[in-house]
């Protein structure tokens, strides 16, 4: 029976070294040549169809376990959003886009001017304000 190092069963099958390799890790295999490892060409074909780059095939059973695990962290997802426990992203980025407008217009403002106690006072305002503004916008929706 024919034997394959790592390197000619990556040629073989197109994937690539560390694929055929951390798949291989576990198989049976005889030293070769410069440290190689060489692996029975049918046992190692047998173990697994190498069109699947992401890892062995799955079985019925086993990729229905996968797609209930993840429509439960989907709806858990869902549920935390309407539960308002996690804040929807487009309700941060309006708020960041908000609160940075608003001191880029203070500091416009006072272009050419010295930072003051006044005009810090309010850029430490508007950065205070940015939980407020992102609970509101969350209330909204």
């Amino acid at each position: 029976m024919p034997e394959f190092s790592i390197q000619q069963l990556s040629r073989i099958t197109g994937n690539t070294r560390e694929t055929v390799g951390k798949y291989l890790e576990k198989a049976p295999h005889k030293d070769g040549k410069k440290g190689a490892k060489l692996y029975e060409s049918a046992k190692v074909l047998a173990l697994r169809d190498f069109r699947n780059e992401e890892g062995p095939a799955l079985s019925g059973q086993e990729a229905a376990r996968q797609l209930s695990v993840a429509r439960k962290q989907q709806i858990e997802l869902e549920m935390e959003v309407l539960r308002k426990e996690r804040i929807p992203l487009e309700v941060i980025a309006e708020s960041d886009a908000a609160v940075f407008s608003n001191i880029a217009g203070l500091l416009k403002a006072h272009e050419g001017k010295l930072l003051d106690e006044i005009l810090l006072a309010d850029i430490f305002t508007e950065l205070r304000q940015v939980g407020v503004k992102i609970r509101d916008g969350s209330d909204q929706r």
